[in-house]
């Protein structure tokens, strides 16, 4: 993906992608969702690079002794911390199993709804009481219904990302049950590795935020 957002793919390469692209929808979003924030993020850095060029020759063509040049870089960094501020928000763990987690409740069954061990360890997730929730899902893993035991396992999965990070071991559980659990969470948890993937999430996050996290290896298309 990386030498896609670059142009540094040889033509074979970029044939097959695009093969990959028309074959599969969840390669195709991705593809897209990897171009638009690659794009989002150059033309970030070419409108910080403009505007600080101009202040610069504004403050040069006055040639006073104002502090307008140093306003203006003061607002450049401010505006780069709150972008950082905000990436390193919007993708730290915690958020990112929040937002899944969300996703999944979309899809309960009426029978979970009302369970109250189910309920318990919702509520216990939405707080960040992680282990809490852990214990609750665990309880549920003894149910005989099939659906139960694959949500259970996933949110257990969110969990233990929440907390920790994407972990080795963690890395291959949800790989793992991306390949045995042919469902809609399946998705969900093909959906967090490819943002895992990103390039904001690469570039941004990860070489920012996440340098105690650097056994993570992200696969390149």
């Amino acid at each position: 993906m990386d030498g896609h957002l670059l142009g540094t793919l040889s033509m074979e390469e970029q044939q097959r992608l695009l093969a990959m692209i028309e074959k599969d929808p969840t390669v195709a979003q991705y593809v897209r969702e990897s171009e638009m924030a690659f794009a989002s993020i150059q033309a970030a850095k070419r409108r910080l690079l403009r505007q600080q060029l101009q202040d610069w020759d504004k403050e040069a063509e006055k040639n006073t002794k104002g502090h307008g040049g140093w306003y203006a870089l003061i607002w450049i960094l401010l505006g780069l911390f709150f972008l950082f501020s905000w990436i390193g928000y919007y993708y730290s763990p915690d958020r990112m199993a929040q937002r899944s987690f969300e996703r999944t409740l979309t899809i309960s069954s009426s029978t979970q709804a009302f369970d109250p061990v189910w309920r318990e360890g919702n509520h216990a997730f939405r707080q960040g009481a992680y282990e809490k929730a852990i214990q609750d899902y665990q309880a549920l893993l003894q149910s005989s219904d099939p659906d139960f035991i694959q949500r259970s396992t996933w949110l257990i999965l969110l969990c233990q990302f929440a907390m920790d990070g994407p972990t080795p071991v963690w890395q291959n559980e949800i790989q793992r049950f991306s390949r045995e659990t042919p469902s809609v969470y399946q998705k969900e948890a093909d959906r967090l590795i490819q943002t895992m993937h990103s390039p904001t999430y690469i570039y941004l996050y990860r070489n920012v935020f996440g340098r105690s996290m650097a056994s993570w290896q992200p696969k390149i298309i």
